[in-house]
């Protein structure tokens, strides 16, 4: 039993890039007469353009023998795009019921998992470098940081 990773090519751009500007706003106001100021952060309508249209289909496949011939089962567990890998650690449980499909393979959940981390860590690693060197990557590194800095000197 083993696990394939099939490139697939998208039709369309996924259109959910990281937000290109943060933006900070001051309130200034007087309540009781007494001033107050407070800060609101909210993020540019503009987006990174996500250029990459690809996707990756992954199943499982058994070989075996049956009155001599060779046959082949096959189970998708699912389709990750590019982004998502990139982003969210592209963990397959998101994309099926690893329990379920476990159970209808006739393996463990373990057993699935190992089989797909085989092949899904190494794609993961190096979507993930990829992703860190785009400008979209760092600019949401940088709001990040502004943003987890502005929380901290405010507590």
């Amino acid at each position: 039993m083993y696990c394939v990773i099939q490139e697939v090519e998208l039709k369309k751009e996924n259109t959910y890039g990281e937000d290109k500007e943060l933006k900070s706003t001051v309130n200034d106001f007087v309540i009781s007469g007494e001033r107050k100021i407070s800060y609101s952060h909210t993020y540019s309508d503009e987006r990174f353009r996500r250029p990459i249209k690809k996707a990756y289909k992954i199943s499982i496949h058994k070989s075996y023998r049956e009155g001599g011939k060779v046959k082949k089962k096959q189970w998708v567990l699912g389709t990750m795009d590019y982004y998502y890998i990139a982003t969210f650690d592209g963990y397959i449980g998101d994309f099926c019921d690893l329990e379920e499909r476990a159970e209808t393979i006739g393996i463990t959940v373990d057993e699935l998992f190992d089989i797909v981390s085989v092949k899904l860590e190494p794609l993961r690693e190096r979507i993930e470098k990829e992703y860190k060197e785009t400008e979209e990557y760092k600019t949401y590194k940088k709001h990040r940081e502004i943003l987890t800095k502005y929380l901290e000197d405010k507590a």
